[in-house]
């Protein structure tokens, strides 16, 4: 039996690349935390890949981050306490 982390604060993704595709199922795995806390952003939505995720709640977002909006973007989905991966 696995012991899961409690972890009360929303999860940011950015991309949807071979690193995130590896680290959500882990994080899915062993972090007690609600799956539409959980959000990828990416520029591409690839709705096959995305799928096995997406059907656990979490959520996702199109969006490209620009530098001239990065703080905007990341405050309209994480705050202090909250993760970025």
């Amino acid at each position: 039996m696995t012991n899961r982390v409690a972890f009360n604060g929303r999860i940011l993704v950015l991309g949807f690349g071979g690193v995130s595709q590896c680290t959500l199922p882990l994080l899915l795995k062993h972090l007690d935390v609600p799956r539409e806390k959980i959000t990828i952003l990416d520029m591409v939505e690839n709705p096959e890949r995305l799928r096995p995720i997406l059907s656990q709640g979490v959520r996702f977002v199109q969006d490209r981050i620009q530098q001239e909006r990065l703080a905007e973007q990341l405050a309209s989905q994480v705050g202090p306490g909250d993760l970025i991966i």
